[in-house]
């Protein structure tokens, strides 16, 4: 018999049984034979997701959003045969017990080995919970599943019918369909019945050989287990690996076992150090394309791995590559082999993925180069400016769709131009034994086939500004942005412990009051934020922020006038009290230990990504505050900070229909500014 729904449909569908997220696992689904997968082999869609969108008192909305190309955005009519087509699939089959049971043992384990959040999102959670659920589940009600119920399965498969169906198309290229307009932002739309042509087409949409249901998930983990505890001989931060001869010439390796979170999962990330990479944009964009190029080739297996709670990320740097895993560690070996073997062996990439991947990336890329925010676009600047390797989105895209133009063979050998010759630096953390560690770095750089160890990785650096302030000026590119912003970098001292604790403790200090001052009384705008920066093979120093509609000139007079004031103010008006405040309450942050094994890691990768490798920085920084005086802090203040070389990006509003200061000769100094033109740029 079919359980009853709630009365009358006057609350949620039935949240012990959740048959719509059974529904949205089948449709949603990126493996082989999955409505993805057949819409990308017709070249009509890149992305698609699947699932409830509203739930609520009598109403529920089953949405499932896909992301087409341009060849899809032409012909609707073919993705929703495959979309109706796989309706009919789900239809004639029927619910799978079996993979019900998969996905409900997934749920709870899921459930049992979450990662604890943060006290207010917890108690903001458990508050909507309650409401909704009684408190013997208020916590598991929204993560996990009771009951298989198959009838209620196909009834609300039943529903997902044309008569049912609200098609909602947005795109630039449907602009000229769109005849009204709404009252509020004035945006341009059309409200009209489904097509009757589309209509009785995907009604009698006929079923498709190379849709096919999931099969079993591989990576559904089978050992839960702990590994066994260190006891006293548990290190308290990571510590390097001993590798074997072989792979310590090309790797790097630190490890700390987990044993305070006590979860079967593992964490790990692995930066590769390409000389390839950061020779030119163009290399860089070959990087971009490549690695774009892996993770389409293996989107249909890591599917399956990221449903199983694993995941992975593979992201092209101005130095190489980073690639991160994490999830339950039974089956993690399993995910970095094959990252790795596909890696190695994507020596030429099909056609159908280039054009996928070069769709995507130049889609990013443009909305980067057009449409980032106005600070945003300040802090691209100001890398390209201070930063090498660097380049912006504009030249970065110019250099994809160069390569794009040249079709799947630019990409030919890109594999051993970046592998053959590379350095990998890696950490560790979880539910693994020292020795499982050095297996898994050995499954995963084994087979990239590195042949040459590199003598140092690729120099990377920060320029050092000249004295006094100078300004960067550019025009913003987004055509309908009214807001311009100012974005300041002061190069404040050398990095060392001390100075670096200096400048945490001034931005401790002026960070809120210039938010307080800036954007509450001056009302400059609403993203305003002042804070340190810290590079362990460059500089310390702040950085100021103000996104505003009013002119950038002014805001950057406002940014210099308050530092001034600001720094003389710290140098004469500072108690001893207040500086005490202020450092415990910084010290206190740094004492906070961390809630997750993720952000444990995170802490202990920044070491490794910036190649500092100092695993004991809190602690030292700790040391170090504790016998900071007040005296020593206003003599940093007066000497280093208010005398800061430094440089501001001016990015005018793209809607400011005045002349660009930039493009006029350099105006005169004045109050120890400089105006920097494209060839000062060039000659720094």
């Amino acid at each position: 018999p079919t359980p009853p729904w709630p009365p009358a449909m006057s609350h949620h569908l039935p949240w012990r049984s959740k048959p719509t997220n059974y529904m949205a696992h089948l449709l949603g689904h990126e493996g082989e034979g999955s409505l993805l997968t057949a819409l990308k082999k017709r070249g009509l869609a890149t992305e698609l997701s699947a699932g409830g969108s509203l739930d609520e008192a009598g109403v529920h909305i089953f949405s499932v959003n896909v992301m087409l190309t341009e060849a899809g955005e032409a012909d609707v009519a073919a993705v929703g045969d495959l979309l109706f087509a796989y309706v009919r699939l789900m239809r004639q089959t029927g619910p799978n017990e079996a993979l019900w049971h998969e996905l409900k043992q997934l749920s709870d384990l899921g459930f049992q080995f979450r990662s604890l959040s943060d006290s207010m999102s917890t108690a903001s959670g458990l508050a909507h919970s309650l409401q909704l659920y009684d408190a013997d589940v208020a916590l598991s009600a929204s993560s996990c599943v009771w009951e298989y119920c198959s009838a209620q399965i196909q009834e609300l498969t039943s529903m997902l019918t044309c008569e049912n169906l609200r098609l909602v198309l947005c795109s630039k290229s449907y602009a000229d369909r769109c005849d009204q307009e709404e009252q509020w932002y004035g945006t341009k739309y059309s409200d009209k019945p489904l097509d009757d042509a589309w209509k009785s087409r995907w009604e009698a949409a006929a079923n498709i050989p190379d849709l096919v249901l999931p099969e079993p998930n591989p990576f559904v983990p089978d050992d839960l287990t702990l590994r066994p505890s260190l006891g006293g001989a548990h290190p308290a931060k990571p510590e390097r690996l001993e590798l074997d001869s072989e792979l310590s010439q090309v790797a790097t390796a630190f490890f700390r076992k987990d044993e305070e979170f006590k979860l079967p999962k593992a964490v790990c990330s692995f930066v590769l150090y390409c000389p390839f990479a950061t020779e030119s944009v163009k290399n860089r964009a070959i990087t971009d394309l490549w690695c774009a190029g892996v993770r389409e080739q293996l989107n249909e297996f890591a599917y399956d791995a990221q449903i199983a709670g694993l995941s992975y990320s593979l992201q092209a740097t101005s130095m190489g590559m980073v690639l991160s895993f994490g999830g339950y560690n039974d089956k993690l070996p399993k995910l970095l082999s094959a990252v790795a073997g596909k890696m190695a062996a994507l020596t030429e990439v099909p056609q159908q993925t280039f054009d996928i991947t070069r769709s995507v990336l130049e889609r990013n890329l443009f909305n980067a180069a057009i449409r980032s925010t106005p600070y945003q676009q300040g802090f691209m600047y100001e890398a390209c400016l201070l930063q090498q390797p660097a380049g912006t989105y504009q030249e970065r895209l110019d250099a994809v769709k160069e390569l794009g133009a040249a079709g799947p063979v630019c990409l030919n050998g890109a594999a051993r131009r970046l592998l053959s010759q590379c350095h990998v630096e890696c950490l560790l953390q979880g539910n693994l034994t020292a020795e499982e560690a050095k297996q898994v770095v050995s499954s995963f750089v084994r087979p990239l086939g590195i042949s040459a160890p590199l003598r140092k990785v690729p120099a990377s650096g920060t320029a050092q500004l000249p004295k006094g302030w100078t300004l960067l000026e550019r025009e913003g590119t987004n055509p309908e942005e009214r807001n311009g912003a100012v974005v300041v970098q002061l190069q404040t001292d050398e990095h060392s412990l001390k100075s670096e604790c200096l400048v945490s403790l001034a931005s401790q200090v002026l960070g809120q009051r210039f938010f307080d001052d800036l954007r509450t009384k001056q009302q400059l705008g609403y993203i305003v934020s002042a804070s340190g920066h810290s590079d362990q093979h460059g500089f310390v120093g702040l950085r100021f922020i103000v996104q505003s509609e009013k002119p950038t000139e002014e805001v950057f007079g406002r940014i210099r006038d308050w530092f001034e004031a600001a720094c003389q103010q710290l140098v004469e008006q500072m108690t001893v009290a207040e500086f005490s405040e202020y450092r415990a309450a910084l010290m206190s942050t740094l004492r906070e230990r961390p809630k997750s094994l993720g952000e444990e890691f995170g802490r202990n990768w920044s070491a490794v990504a910036s190649r500092g490798f100092n695993f004991n920085r809190r602690e030292q920084q700790l040391a170090c505050l504790e016998n900071l005086e007040l005296g020593e802090f206003q003599a940093f203040v007066r000497e280093k900070l208010a005398e800061s070389p430094a440089v501001a990006v001016l990015v005018r509003a793209a809607l400011d229909g005045s002349s660009s200061a930039s493009s006029a000769g350099p105006a005169p100094a004045a109050g120890n500014v400089q105006r920097w033109l494209p060839q000062d740029v060039e000659k720094f």
